[in-house]
C-alpha cells in the first residue's frame, strides 16, 4: 500500500533544535535523533504518520511530511498542524525564562548552553498517561523495552509501514482481558493505570484545568494517581508548569546545583521552587535537566553497568 503525502510548515517564534536531547519523551517519538516522528490517530479515527525536520539546527522553520492512507481533508490537516505545534512548543517565546536567567546565574548557564531548547509534549493524554505509569515501573533500560513491547504487542501496524504501530485505542485497553494485562507484568501499577484509562476524560479535563491547583488536587482524587503522576501528566500532556515532577534525577540535580536537600517532601520542594523559579517552576527545572541530561545519564549508566 502506498501512502498519500502532504507537506506542511510551522514557523516557531524562536529557533528550535530538534537534535537536542529530549528528556522525559512521553510521545513515542524516537530519542537521540534530529527529527520528531509521530504516529497519530486523529479525532475521527484517521491514522497519520508525521516526520518533522529542519534544514539546519536553530532554525525557526519546520517542515513536516504527513503520510496517510487517503488524502486528508483540510480539517484533518489543521488538526495535525495544531497538535504538532503543541508538542513542539512552536509558540514558546521563553521571555519569562530569560528574565529568570538575569537573576539566576546557575540557570543562565544552563539555558544558554542549550540554544534551541524545547520541552517536548504529547498531544495525546492517553499516550502520556500510559507512558508516565510505565516509566515508574522499571529501571530506565527496562522502561524503554517495556514501552516498545506495549506499543508493538498491543498497537496496530500502520497499513503502509508495518514497522510502525498505532497506539492502541482506549476502548481496546479498557476491554483487554485480565490475562493479557498480566502478561505486561506491571505489578501494582496495572490497577492504577487501568483506573486512569477508564477515567481518561476526567484526567484530561483536570490536567488542562485553568486553575492548576484545583486541577492538580482533582487529579490526585482519581484512584492510582499520586503526586508524581499528576505532575507529569500536567507538565507533558497540558504544558501546565506549576507543579514539578519530582523524581530521582530532579532531586539529585537541584540538590547539587542549589542548597536544598535531595530528600525534601513535595510541599517543601514546591515552596522552594516557587521562590527560586517563580510560579511555574517545572519548565525552568526541565531546562536544567536538559542541560545536564547527557552527563547524568552517563554517570547513571556507569553506576548501573549499563551500555550508554
Amino acid at each position: 500500500m502506498r501512502a498519500k503525502q502532504k507537506t506542511i510548515y510551522h514557523t516557531a517564534k524562536i529557533p528550535i533544535d530538534l537534535s537536542l536531547h529530549k528528556p522525559y519523551n512521553y510521545a513515542f517519538s524516537p530519542s537521540g535523533v534530529d527529527y520528531w516522528q509521530r504516529v497519530m490517530r486523529l479525532t475521527n479515527g484517521t491514522v497519520v504518520v508525521t516526520k518533522t525536520t529542519q534544514s539546519e539546527p536553530l532554525a525557526k522553520r519546520l517542515k513536516t511530511v504527513i503520510q496517510s492512507a487517503e488524502k486528508l481533508t483540510l480539517h484533518e490537516i489543521e488538526e495535525v498542524k495544531q497538535r504538532l505545534a503543541f508538542e513542539l512548543g512552536v509558540d514558546d517565546s521563553f521571555s519569562a525564562l530569560k528574565v529568570l536567567a538575569n537573576r539566576d546565574l546557575i540557570f543562565k548557564d544552563a539555558l544558554y548552553s542549550i540554544p534551541g531548547y524545547r520541552l517536548y509534549a504529547n498531544s495525546s493524554v492517553l499516550e502520556t498517561v500510559v507512558n508516565v505509569f510505565l516509566s515508574q515501573t522499571f529501571s530506565p533500560s527496562s522502561y524503554r523495552k517495556l514501552r516498545e513491547r506495549f506499543l508493538y504487542d498491543l498497537g496496530e501496524p500502520v497499513p503502509w509501514n508495518k514497522k510502525l504501530r498505532v497506539f492502541p485505542k482506549r476502548s481496546f485497553l479498557i476491554d483487554m482481558p485480565d490475562d493479557q494485562w498480566a502478561e505486561l507484568r506491571l505489578g501494582p501499577q496495572e490497577e492504577y493505570l487501568r483506573s486512569a484509562i477508564e477515567k481518561l476524560d476526567l484526567v484530561g479535563t483536570f490536567a488542562h484545568y485553568p486553575d492548576q491547583k484545583r486541577g492538580y488536587d482533582n487529579l490526585k482524587k482519581i484512584h492510582g494517581i499520586g503526586d508524581y503522576t499528576a505532575r507529569s501528566i500536567m507538565t507533558y500532556a497540558a504544558r501546565k508548569y506549576r507543579f514539578t515532577p519530582l523524581d530521582h534525577l530532579v532531586r539529585e540535580l537541584v540538590s547539587e546545583l542549589y542548597e536544598i536537600h535531595d530528600n525534601v517532601n513535595y510541599s517543601t520542594f514546591d515552596l522552594w521552587a516557587w521562590k527560586q523559579f517563580g510560579s511555574n517552576p517545572a519548565l525552568p527545572i526541565h531546562v536544567l535537566v536538559t542541560a545536564y541530561w547527557p552527563s547524568f545519564m552517563k554517570d547513571m549508566h556507569e553506576e548501573l553497568k549499563l551500555k550508554y
